[in-house]
């Protein structure tokens, strides 16, 4: 046995996976072909822990997980719809569980269901720095340590990155890391990110964000405090 499967089998070790090999996809949970091609920055992935499980994948991502599941092979991150489940081609059922280590990138199409489905676990989740979402309330609350990303090599805010030949957009918001625990938080996510690092003591619920409320929390995080008024889509 090498000593790469030996660690393969120490991080599977915390998911009840089905004995089923990973294949490769087209795209994205979006099923869209330019959104569901883009991915998580080479950069960003390599300052990440391994996973136990990545539920909502594409074919080009970099993320290092034991465990995939991609729709377009007829996988399920959703599974049976139990908190945790997920289904790996067509009878393969498996369950992540409180000391599953997740990766949680969704389509913002599922983004609430996806951290409803997940909270219970060790996640890790790139999505966007915004407190106005429900989506927002959970994973705020429930993430031992948040770090806003600093701007892209190169460019002026942070990107993901596009497969080749797709135009890149540009993201209008910030973006961040959110972990569960402060343990999976590796030196390099850390540094990663240039303004203040926060937890769940930091989040602010979007009933308490309005007003002079709001910029104050956003001067706070380093962030203009005139963000969220001259963005309008909090989906």
């Amino acid at each position: 046995m090498t000593r790469g499967t030996r660690s393969r089998q120490r991080e599977s070790s915390s998911v009840d996976a089905p004995a089923i090999s990973a294949r490769a996809a087209v795209r994205g949970a979006s099923g869209d072909p330019a959104r569901g091609a883009y991915c998580t920055p080479l950069y960003v992935a390599r300052a990440l822990p391994a996973f136990d499980l990545d539920p909502f994948t594409n074919d080009r991502s970099h993320i290092r997980a034991t465990v995939t599941c991609q729709i377009e092979r007829g996988d399920d991150g959703f599974g049976s719809g139990d908190p945790g489940s997920f289904r790996v081609g067509a009878n393969g059922y498996g369950r992540a569980r409180a000391a599953s280590r997740v990766w949680l990138q969704p389509d913002y199409t599922e983004t609430l269901r996806a951290c409803r489905h997940y909270l219970h676990t060790r996640f890790v989740a790139l999505l966007r720095f915004d407190p106005r979402p429900e989506w927002a309330d959970l994973i705020g609350g429930a993430s031992g340590w948040i770090g806003v990303l600093s701007n892209s090599p190169g460019r002026s805010s942070f990107e993901f990155e596009p497969a080749p030949g797709v135009v890149a957009s540009s993201n209008t918001f910030p973006h961040a890391l959110y972990a569960r625990h402060y343990d999976d938080v590796t030196p390099a996510m850390r540094a990663l990110c240039s303004y203040p690092e926060g937890t769940a003591r930091h989040w602010r619920k979007r009933s308490a964000l309005d007003g002079a409320g709001a910029r104050d929390w956003l001067r706070a995080w380093g962030l203009s405090p005139d963000l969220f008024t001259t963005k309008d889509d909090p989906t």
